[in-house]
């Protein structure tokens, strides 16, 4: 793909049959991945699931996954799956008793739902880059912390530090492990533009959605962030 592709891999000259070929490879193997978490199980999203409260409805999976949610709960004591357990939060939230400790006002949602499609109808996709932002903080010489899970595969880390040593900031600190509990939580680097400093972590092995899968080691480095203490 690199040496056929040279770069492109979005607007690809459908011309180039051997760059074709390549993304079509590349696309086949990494169909059946997970790609929020490259080590987790493949498993269709359950992102809100109509009417779900407290039965079971089948609908709510391909029929290859509904096969294997009911064999895991045949075999285990809860859902296998990451994505499983987001059907309790459709649940929970939708819970009258939920909605009245929370003080949700009474008739202003009528149901609730983890992802909403339909917001994206009011949204129009016109920044292709934040970059511009990132030199404007850079001006005003704040401080930012940038974290990433090492096994995304949505944004990978290495795309993250791709931008970031696009800004041509100068290295402080080169990359070192921080810790948890006596235990390699990640690894770090900092950058410094004359008052302002950029620090980027990884997770070890978090995903997508870093806190999802590492709170502990993601409070750690909010906390320590925060509190100007050295990852």
């Amino acid at each position: 793909m690199k040496k056929n592709c040279k770069g492109e891999y979005i607007n690809v000259d459908l011309n180039n049959t051997l760059c074709v070929e390549d993304l079509e490879l590349y696309n086949e193997c990494i169909e059946g991945i997970h790609s929020a978490h490259i080590l987790e199980p493949s498993c269709t999203i359950i992102e809100s699931p109509k009417s779900a409260r407290s039965k079971w409805n089948g609908n709510y999976f391909s029929n290859k996954d509904s096969v294997n949610l009911l064999l895991s709960f045949l075999q285990l004591r809860r859902p296998w799956c990451r994505s499983y357990n987001y059907l309790y939060s459709s649940i929970w939230e939708n819970d009258k008793t939920v909605q009245d400790a929370l003080h949700i006002q009474e008739g202003s949602i009528t149901e609730w739902e983890r992802c909403n499609k339909t917001l994206q109808e009011l949204y129009i996709s016109d920044v292709s880059s934040s970059l511009v932002y990132h030199e404007n903080i850079i001006k005003q010489g704040y401080r930012v912390l940038v974290y990433s899970g090492d096994h995304d595969m949505d944004i990978p880390y290495v795309a993250t530090m791709a931008w970031i040593e696009s800004l041509n900031l100068t290295v402080d600190s080169p990359w070192k492990p921080w810790f948890v509990d006596g235990q390699v939580a990640g690894y770090r680097v900092q950058y410094t533009y004359k008052k302002y400093q950029l620090t980027y972590a990884t997770i070890k092995g978090a995903g997508h959605t870093a806190p999802e899968y590492k709170p502990e080691e993601c409070h750690a480095m909010i906390s320590r962030w925060f509190a100007y203490y050295p990852l």
